[in-house]
């Protein structure tokens, strides 16, 4: 699956951490799989130590307000809190003037409501990227 059922390519995200992070705790990204080819059958299981062999992993301490800035198609993702203090960070999403709805393509719920979309129309209801 993918993460969201569109084609297009303007749909960049930002994580902004809201109390300090440290890397471990971090949104972490398999560098350079934004490039891979998509696969409609679902992810590499990056758990699995056979998988995550040939993979380097990026991730960053960051202090409050610093953000990450990335295509949602780069690999990513963040464990639980493993920390004492609470880490809290928010995420951003845009709509670029590319990307339409397409209910055929398998994606994450991630309890993002496509109500009101039609197939090859732009999505509703969402910010557009200037």
């Amino acid at each position: 699956p993918i993460s969201w059922p569109v084609t297009g390519e303007m749909l960049p995200s930002a994580w902004l951490a809201l109390t300090p992070v440290v890397a471990e705790n971090c949104l972490k990204f398999v560098a350079g799989s934004h490039l891979f080819p998509i696969a409609e059958g679902g992810f590499t299981d990056y758990d699995d130590p056979a998988s995550a062999a040939d993979a380097r992993f990026l991730a960053w301490d960051m202090a409050p307000g610093d953000a990450i800035l990335f295509h949602p198609r780069a690999y990513h993702g963040c464990r639980g809190n493993t920390a004492d203090d609470r880490r809290i960070a928010y995420t951003l999403r845009w709509v670029g003037d590319d990307i339409r709805y397409d209910p055929s393509r398998k994606y994450i719920d991630e309890g993002v409501s496509f109500d009101g979309c039609r197939a090859g129309e732009p999505l509703t209801g969402f910010p557009k990227s200037l």
